[in-house]
């Protein structure tokens, strides 16, 4: 995967400003003096910062197949000399998946956004999907909607006759290919600071209690003759 660090990006640019900063006799920080890149670290304040992302632009997209399902299968047997009715009722549910593998794209500290609008091939559909995919980070690369699927009818089955009951969907399949542009606008702050190294002291008791064996104890010992029980 090929993604752009925006924030390595900034990271940079700072650095080379402060640099540029540290470099004249009037502007420089004596605290800084000398110091390397290693030894700071750097605050980035995005609450200024916009990010617009413009619709998808799909190709490519094409129907990849569809394969029918079972979902729920009923027999009904009627061995009486007349025809019987049978309530035929249930109610069960797939999942709608959408997956996307990601070659390119960018990082905002720990976040990968990527924003979907679901095709109109699909959302023609009602597959289930919502207006709006969103990725978050680039572990996230699928999203699942559940769609339900119901029957509420009677069936008529002859004398002597065996009737089989299905309810059966159709699983459609597409596959294509996306490019999303985004737009960055705003303001970032960052803040170059000298990294300190700080220990923190953590005390406490602790207890372990668990089950770890068993055993089976067997007590006997000879019945009374006031235990014993006389049948006649």
């Amino acid at each position: 995967m090929n993604h752009v660090d925006v924030d390595q990006i900034l990271e940079d640019y700072a650095w080379h400003q402060f640099q540029d900063v540290q470099s004249l006799r009037k502007t420089r920080i004596d605290d800084f003096r000398g110091i390397d890149r290693d030894d700071c670290e750097f605050v980035i304040n995005r609450k200024s910062l916009i990010v617009v992302n413009e619709d998808p632009q799909y190709s490519n997209f094409q129907p990849a197949g569809s394969k029918p399902y079972t979902l729920f299968k009923s027999i009904y047997t009627n061995s009486t000399n007349r025809p019987q009715e049978y309530s035929f009722k249930t109610e069960r549910t797939t999942e709608s998946l959408c997956s996307v593998a990601r070659e390119q794209g960018y990082t905002v500290g720990a976040e990968a956004e990527l924003t979907l609008k679901t095709p109109c091939e699909i959302a023609e559909l009602k597959a289930g999907f919502k207006h709006e995919m969103h990725f978050n980070n680039l572990n996230e690369n699928c999203q699942t909607e559940v769609l339900s699927w119901g029957v509420d009818s009677n069936v008529s089955v002859p004398p002597h006759y065996m009737t089989e009951a299905s309810i059966i969907i159709e699983e459609m399949n597409y596959r294509g290919t996306y490019t999303v542009v985004s737009r960055l606008a705003g303001s970032v702050v960052v803040s170059i600071r000298r990294t300190r190294t700080v220990r923190l002291l953590s005390k406490g008791s602790c207890q372990f209690q668990f089950a770890m064996k068993q055993r089976i104890d067997l007590k006997e010992h000879p019945m009374r003759p006031s235990d014993e029980i006389m049948i006649d």
